[in-house]
Protein backbone atom coordinates (compact mmCIF):
# COMPACT_ATOMS: atom_id res chain seq x y z
CA UNK A 1 0.00 0.00 0.00
CA UNK A 2 3.30 2.27 0.55
CA UNK A 3 4.51 2.04 -2.61
CA UNK A 4 1.23 2.54 -4.11
CA UNK A 5 0.30 6.19 -2.17
CA UNK A 6 3.83 7.04 -2.25
CA UNK A 7 4.19 6.55 -6.13
CA UNK A 8 1.13 8.39 -6.79
CA UNK A 9 2.59 11.59 -4.44
CA UNK A 10 6.26 10.92 -5.89
CA UNK A 11 4.88 11.72 -9.35
CA UNK A 12 1.23 13.69 -9.21
CA UNK A 13 2.74 16.52 -6.31
CA UNK A 14 5.13 17.44 -8.66
CA UNK A 15 3.00 17.92 -11.52
CA UNK A 16 0.32 19.29 -9.78
CA UNK A 17 2.70 22.07 -8.62
CA UNK A 18 3.63 22.97 -12.40
CA UNK A 19 0.22 23.35 -13.14
CA UNK A 20 -0.28 25.71 -10.00
CA UNK A 21 2.25 27.75 -11.22
CA UNK A 22 0.27 28.25 -14.44
CA UNK A 23 -1.86 30.64 -11.78
CA UNK A 24 0.20 33.38 -10.86
CA UNK A 25 -0.28 36.66 -9.03
CA UNK A 26 -0.39 39.75 -11.40
CA UNK A 27 3.37 40.85 -11.72
CA UNK A 28 4.59 37.79 -11.54
CA UNK A 29 7.91 36.66 -13.94
CA UNK A 30 5.50 33.32 -14.01
CA UNK A 31 3.15 35.45 -16.50
CA UNK A 32 5.44 34.30 -19.33
CA UNK A 33 4.15 30.41 -17.52
CA UNK A 34 4.15 28.29 -21.39
CA UNK A 35 7.54 29.68 -22.24
CA UNK A 36 8.97 29.02 -18.45
CA UNK A 37 7.63 25.60 -18.86
CA UNK A 38 9.07 25.17 -22.17
CA UNK A 39 12.31 26.09 -20.74
CA UNK A 40 11.88 24.03 -17.73
CA UNK A 41 11.25 21.09 -19.31
CA UNK A 42 14.19 21.99 -22.15
CA UNK A 43 16.81 22.84 -19.95
CA UNK A 44 16.21 19.11 -17.76
CA UNK A 45 16.12 17.39 -21.17
CA UNK A 46 19.50 19.12 -21.77
CA UNK A 47 21.01 18.42 -18.74
CA UNK A 48 20.43 14.87 -18.37
CA UNK A 49 21.11 14.71 -22.47
CA UNK A 50 24.64 15.90 -21.66
CA UNK A 51 25.36 14.57 -18.63
CA UNK A 52 24.55 10.89 -20.16
CA UNK A 53 26.44 11.60 -22.98
CA UNK A 54 29.89 13.33 -21.63
CA UNK A 55 29.34 10.72 -19.12
CA UNK A 56 29.20 7.79 -21.19
CA UNK A 57 31.86 8.85 -23.53
CA UNK A 58 34.55 10.47 -20.82
CA UNK A 59 32.92 9.09 -16.95
CA UNK A 60 35.36 7.75 -14.72
CA UNK A 61 34.66 8.65 -11.66
CA UNK A 62 31.49 7.32 -10.57
CA UNK A 63 29.64 9.91 -8.74
CA UNK A 64 27.29 7.57 -6.28
CA UNK A 65 28.07 4.21 -7.44
CA UNK A 66 25.84 1.89 -5.18
CA UNK A 67 22.73 3.99 -6.25
CA UNK A 68 23.38 4.18 -9.32
CA UNK A 69 26.35 2.53 -11.06
CA UNK A 70 26.55 4.34 -14.40
CA UNK A 71 26.62 8.20 -13.05
CA UNK A 72 30.10 9.87 -12.90
CA UNK A 73 31.30 13.26 -12.24
CA UNK A 74 32.51 14.06 -15.86
CA UNK A 75 28.92 13.46 -16.48
CA UNK A 76 27.60 16.10 -14.04
CA UNK A 77 30.12 18.39 -14.86
CA UNK A 78 29.90 18.05 -18.49
CA UNK A 79 26.21 18.00 -18.44
CA UNK A 80 26.09 21.75 -16.69
CA UNK A 81 28.71 22.81 -19.19
CA UNK A 82 25.72 21.91 -22.15
CA UNK A 83 22.96 23.25 -20.34
CA UNK A 84 24.52 26.60 -19.71
CA UNK A 85 24.95 28.08 -22.96
CA UNK A 86 21.28 26.15 -23.51
CA UNK A 87 20.28 28.39 -20.56
CA UNK A 88 21.23 31.78 -22.17
CA UNK A 89 19.99 30.54 -25.32
CA UNK A 90 16.60 30.03 -23.50
CA UNK A 91 17.14 33.83 -22.17
CA UNK A 92 18.09 35.23 -25.66
CA UNK A 93 14.93 34.08 -27.29
CA UNK A 94 12.52 34.37 -24.48
CA UNK A 95 10.77 38.34 -23.70
CA UNK A 96 10.06 38.97 -20.56
CA UNK A 97 11.97 36.60 -18.47
CA UNK A 98 15.44 37.99 -16.68
CA UNK A 99 18.40 36.22 -17.04
CA UNK A 100 18.80 35.39 -12.85
CA UNK A 101 15.58 33.66 -12.92
CA UNK A 102 16.62 31.32 -16.24
CA UNK A 103 20.15 30.62 -13.91
CA UNK A 104 17.91 30.17 -10.85
CA UNK A 105 15.74 27.64 -12.49
CA UNK A 106 18.61 26.08 -14.13
CA UNK A 107 20.94 25.77 -10.78
CA UNK A 108 17.57 24.15 -9.54
CA UNK A 109 17.48 21.53 -12.39
CA UNK A 110 21.34 20.65 -12.14
CA UNK A 111 20.92 20.36 -8.05
CA UNK A 112 17.31 18.85 -7.66
CA UNK A 113 17.31 17.03 -10.91
CA UNK A 114 20.54 15.29 -10.30
CA UNK A 115 19.08 13.88 -6.78
CA UNK A 116 15.69 12.88 -8.29
CA UNK A 117 17.75 11.02 -10.68
CA UNK A 118 19.38 8.95 -8.21
CA UNK A 119 16.22 8.87 -6.11
CA UNK A 120 14.61 7.29 -9.16
CA UNK A 121 17.48 4.85 -9.02
CA UNK A 122 17.25 4.37 -5.23
CA UNK A 123 13.41 3.53 -5.87
CA UNK A 124 13.97 0.80 -9.05
CA UNK A 125 17.31 -1.13 -6.99
CA UNK A 126 14.78 -1.15 -3.69
CA UNK A 127 12.48 -3.32 -5.33
CA UNK A 128 14.85 -4.96 -7.40
CA UNK A 129 13.76 -3.41 -11.16
CA UNK A 130 16.18 -2.27 -13.62
CA UNK A 131 13.85 -0.54 -15.43
CA UNK A 132 10.67 1.12 -14.37
CA UNK A 133 8.44 0.19 -17.30
CA UNK A 134 9.23 -1.04 -21.07
CA UNK A 135 7.62 1.95 -22.76
CA UNK A 136 10.91 3.24 -23.66
CA UNK A 137 13.32 -0.20 -23.61
CA UNK A 138 16.76 0.93 -22.74
CA UNK A 139 15.81 3.94 -20.92
CA UNK A 140 15.27 3.09 -17.26
CA UNK A 141 11.62 2.99 -18.32
CA UNK A 142 9.30 6.57 -18.74
CA UNK A 143 10.11 7.72 -15.02
CA UNK A 144 13.53 8.31 -15.93
CA UNK A 145 12.51 10.50 -18.67
CA UNK A 146 10.99 12.59 -15.95
CA UNK A 147 12.86 12.07 -12.75
CA UNK A 148 14.62 15.31 -13.10
CA UNK A 149 11.10 17.37 -13.12
CA UNK A 150 9.79 15.32 -10.10
CA UNK A 151 11.58 16.32 -7.30
CA UNK A 152 12.99 19.54 -9.08
CA UNK A 153 9.62 21.06 -9.49
CA UNK A 154 9.00 21.55 -5.68
CA UNK A 155 12.01 23.51 -5.45
CA UNK A 156 10.74 25.53 -9.02
CA UNK A 157 7.87 26.21 -7.15
CA UNK A 158 9.43 27.24 -4.21
CA UNK A 159 11.79 29.58 -5.52
CA UNK A 160 9.62 31.34 -7.80
CA UNK A 161 6.94 31.77 -4.66
CA UNK A 162 9.35 32.97 -2.30
CA UNK A 163 10.42 35.30 -5.48
CA UNK A 164 7.41 36.66 -5.29
CA UNK A 165 6.71 36.91 -1.66
CA UNK A 166 9.97 38.81 -1.17
CA UNK A 167 10.61 40.66 -4.47
CA UNK A 168 14.20 39.54 -4.89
Amino acid sequence: MSVTVLGLIYVALPLSLLNAMNYPDHGSILKHFPAFLLGYFMISWVYDTGAYLIGKNFGKHKFFERISPKKTWEGTIGGFAIVLPATYGLYAISTGIPLIDWFALMILVIIFGTFGDLAESLFKRSLKLKDSGSILPGHGGILDRFDTIFLSATFVFLYFNFRILFLF
